[in-house]
């Protein structure tokens, strides 16, 4: 992610900020999507304020693993001690939405909130998907310091990472950082890169020379790393009930009729009630005998997976438009029916020319499928100049450049975009033009 110029900051409600920089705020509710990093965000703060702030006392609590009784490690008698002498204390709870407590908000609001004798010397730090988040914690929350500031509370979300924070991630991880920038540009791999689950996993295999060449190969290894449990969760004994591998295939399901309906979202709630527009993600479930899906795999794939982000209670979206259209894909491609047969849903019944919306999946289908990209290639030439260009062989370069220059003529097409076009080599062009005669 790239801040706005200087002269346009005005435009923008708030601009991106770090931690350190909101010290000033009572309470402090940082809200993000999984795979936003959260938990390291929290994780980093608390080693910053053991380090900076020596006269200060710090509590870091994961709430996931709390059970009645957990209160004790939050009111220390011996920490609150301290507190009522004049010590100023930051207590800094992670993973309020994966709190296994029943109604953890009630539970927060009577065994820890109310509790606070001296909100002006107490400073606190909670994460918490933004869906989960309780509207009555918050005005809890304001109730009880209210008494510190007229707004003691505020709410900031966690942004993708900039590139100021890849290339000093990169630094860290004794990389080229612009190398690495590089090669993320060129093979058009961002909206990974600017997740922090899914840059470790590509610093990795860069620091290694084993970043896969191909886009699809980094984004299909990126997904599945988003469908995984966080190593957070793993070493707290927190795992899912559906594998890793169910679930991304579900979200490839869910990524299929979501495309090809032309969705805006995902309603995972009442049938009857499902908003024009929006894809019932109960649709993939199936009872069909080693086919099996359940509701709860389907919700657990959009309520714990960084692929998806939750909207409202029964309303999610796509992390990234761009997720969709590959997972959709790749559920195509890997489809044993032949190419004839995927075509039907790819095509305008009356044109019999690709639907429009449908570029961006059908470049990924491409990449994916060599029969589909050998049809593309004569057929729709346009939308395979959005394809992985990796995946062409030199041998598709002309039929492609024929496919581009036919339609031109027959079409009376005045231009192709500039940025595709590019892609294809320069003496290739030259060569095709010279043998049509142009």
């Amino acid at each position: 992610m790239a801040l706005p110029p200087a002269e346009d900051s005005h435009y923008y409600q708030a601009l991106p900020r770090q931690l350190a920089e909101l010290s000033q705020i009572p309470v402090l509710i940082l809200l993000g999507e999984p795979g936003y990093g959260k938990s390291h965000a929290l994780a980093d703060e608390r080693k910053r304020l053991e380090k900076e702030h020596l006269e200060d006392l710090v509590i870091f609590e994961d709430l996931k693993t709390f059970v009645p009784g957990s209160e004790q490690r939050l009111l220390d008698s011996d920490t609150f001690k301290l507190v009522e002498q004049g010590r100023r204390l930051w207590i800094l709870l992670d993973s309020f939405d994966e709190c296994t407590l029943p109604a953890p908000g009630d539970w927060l609001i009577s065994n820890f909130i109310n509790k606070i004798k001296h909100p002006e010397r107490v400073f606190v730090r909670i994460t918490c998907r933004p869906s989960h988040w309780p509207e009555r914690l918050e005005k809890a929350f304001s109730g009880r310091w209210r008494s510190v500031t007229e707004s003691p509370v505020a709410s900031w979300r966690l942004c993708p990472l900039r590139q100021d924070d890849i290339r000093l991630a990169a630094n860290l991880s004794q990389i080229d950082a612009e190398g690495f920038l590089n090669t993320v540009t060129e093979r058009n791999v961002e909206q990974l890169a600017a997740l922090p689950v899914t840059l470790r996993f590509m610093l990795g295999l860069f620091k290694e020379n084993r970043l896969p060449k191909l886009r699809t190969e980094i984004f299909e290894q990126g997904l599945e790393l988003l469908c995984e449990d966080s190593p957070e969760r793993q070493i707290n004994g927190v795992k899912s009930q559906i594998p890793a591998g169910d679930r991304f295939r579900i979200a490839t399901k869910i990524a299929l009729g979501y495309v090809l309906q032309g969705c805006n979202s995902v309603w995972f709630g009442p049938r009857v009630q499902c908003p024009i527009g929006l894809f019932d993600a109960k649709q993939v479930a199936c009872k069909e005998v080693g086919q099996e899906i359940s509701d709860e795999a389907v919700k657990e794939t959009l309520e714990l997976t960084g692929i998806f982000a939750r909207v409202d209670g029964k309303h999610f979206q796509f992390a990234s438009r761009t997720f969709a259209e590959f997972l959709a894909a790749w559920y195509i491609a890997k489809s044993p029916v032949p190419t004839s047969q995927k075509l039907k849903v790819l095509l305008h019944p009356d044109s019999q020319r690709l639907i429009p919306d449908l570029h961006e999946t059908t470049a990924w289908l491409a990449a994916l499928d060599i029969d589909f990209r050998s049809w593309l290639i004569n057929h729709e030439p346009e939308a395979a100049l959005e394809a992985d260009f990796a995946t062409l062989a030199q041998a598709d370069l002309p039929a492609l450049v024929d496919g581009m220059l036919r339609l031109a003529t027959e079409e009376q097409r005045p231009s192709y975009d500039r940025q595709g076009v590019y892609r294809v080599h320069p003496s290739a062009l030259v060569e095709r033009m010279v043998a049509r005669g142009l």
